[in-house]
């Protein structure tokens, strides 16, 4: 059997970005698709892939469900249909307010949102190899990025938001079915994949959801972890060992349930 994973940083993992920690930078070629990762060999996707006969992690820190869908589909366009039945992908739905816009020029712009009061939004310019990277942004000057800031932050709501989250979820989970491939969504937190308050009801968005096969959907790594510090790396909120090889068990754990491993 062979593993497919794809997620923001819990699935890629930090290297470089986080102190302390060891990784590499690795190439990974599947039917002549690429993808440049950062390989650390205590995140859950290479603990997990121990079980496996091949892995491509398709991770990247910093981006948004936008980017997992869109590059996930780039994956399974390069699969002989042939040997559909012979993957597990293991998709990680992470936060909705990571937003890819599409440039006339075919580039893709990702807006993050600030993460507390006194920083700005950012944009992310993806390039075509998607060796990206993410901290050479472009000025704040430049007048694409000013435009495409200030409409995201005046003209998108969390609601809007994640409207196209759930229909992204639901686009997947049909592709993904019709070509008859299994599949898991272990979502960064739950709300990414359910509704999680009552103030959150909202007709349009309930319909998308009713639509989701529950069956596919895990628990969120968060709430794996229960917020307790000893399965982080310190002074960060990522996982550490302990807490990848949490989540790797878990997910090993419902693919056994399926009888997906045998």
């Amino acid at each position: 059997m062979k593993l497919y994973t794809n997620g923001c940083s819990f699935t890629q993992g930090t290297y470089p970005f986080t102190s302390g920690t060891n990784g590499e930078k690795i190439c990974q070629h599947y039917n002549g698709y690429e993808f440049t990762a950062e390989k650390q060999d205590f995140v859950w996707p290479w603990l997990l892939g121990k079980h496996f006969d091949f892995v491509f992690n398709h991770g990247k820190m910093a981006t948004g469900f936008d980017r997992v869908v869109r590059t996930t589909l780039e994956f399974i366009e390069c699969l002989d249909p042939n040997e559909y039945q012979d993957w597990i992908f293991v998709i990680e739905p992470t936060m909705p307010e990571r937003k890819e816009y599409l440039y006339d020029d075919g580039k893709i712009g990702q807006v993050s949102l600030p993460m507390d009061d006194d920083q700005k939004a950012i944009v992310f310019f993806h390039t075509r190899d998607h060796d990206i990277n993410y901290m050479d942004e472009l000025s704040f000057e430049d007048v694409p990025t000013k435009a495409l800031i200030e409409y995201h932050m005046w003209f998108q709501n969390l609601n809007s938001l994640r409207y196209d989250h759930y229909k992204n979820l639901l686009l997947l989970q049909e592709i993904l079915n019709s070509k008859g491939i299994k599949f898991l969504y272990c979502p960064l937190m739950t709300h990414n994949t359910l509704i999680t308050h009552p103030e959150d009801n909202i007709d349009c968005i309930n319909l998308l959801v009713n639509l989701m096969n529950g069956d596919k959907i895990l628990k969120s790594m968060t709430s794996l972890l229960r917020e307790d510090k000893k399965y982080y790396i310190e002074d960060d909120n990522h996982p550490n060992a302990l807490g990848n090889q949490m989540i790797a068990d878990y997910i090993k754990e419902e693919m056994e349930n399926r009888n997906w491993l045998t």
